[in-house]
């Protein structure tokens, strides 16, 4: 039935039909939530119609950011932005932030975790900075800057 409706879509003929194909593939795949369909879509339009997915807060069904990066420019950078604003959307509340002034970052963590700066003057590294939880097992995270 889900397939049908696609070919469907693909016989719609007027003078916009590149559009109205589209449109009604993408409205289609937003509908199913499956964004397997947006392949469906012929031209670069295809990347547009995934993208579409994080505007309806159906991003999840999306292997983030991963299927950025075989799109092509302007997508590539659209989806980018889209799924890093999806996934700090996704961060607890409650989550503290670490911030490093002299080199411009940020890096959001449980408030359970030891964040800890470990100067490297003699090392072409500059700082390691050490993420860990209060209670192990857990994982460890090693940043060097």
């Amino acid at each position: 039935m889900k397939q049908k409706n696609v070919i469907l879509c693909k016989e719609i003929k007027s003078k916009y039909y590149k559009f109205n194909q589209y449109q009604c593939i993408t409205d289609f795949a937003l509908h199913y939530k499956d964004p397997r369909y947006c392949s469906e879509i012929e031209d670069e339009r295809k990347y547009a119609c995934i993208i579409e997915f994080f505007h309806q807060n159906l991003a999840f069904k999306l292997d983030i950011p991963r299927i950025c990066y075989n799109m092509p420019n302007p997508y590539h950078d659209k989806c980018l932005y889209q799924s890093a604003k999806y996934l700090r959307s996704k961060i607890p509340f409650d989550w503290k932030t670490y911030r490093n002034k002299i080199y411009g970052f940020e890096i959001k963590h449980p408030v359970n975790w030891i964040v800890k700066e470990i100067p490297n003057p003699t090392e072409k590294v500059v700082m390691t900075i050490h993420l860990t939880p209060i209670e192990p097992p857990g994982i460890y995270i090693h940043f060097r800057v």
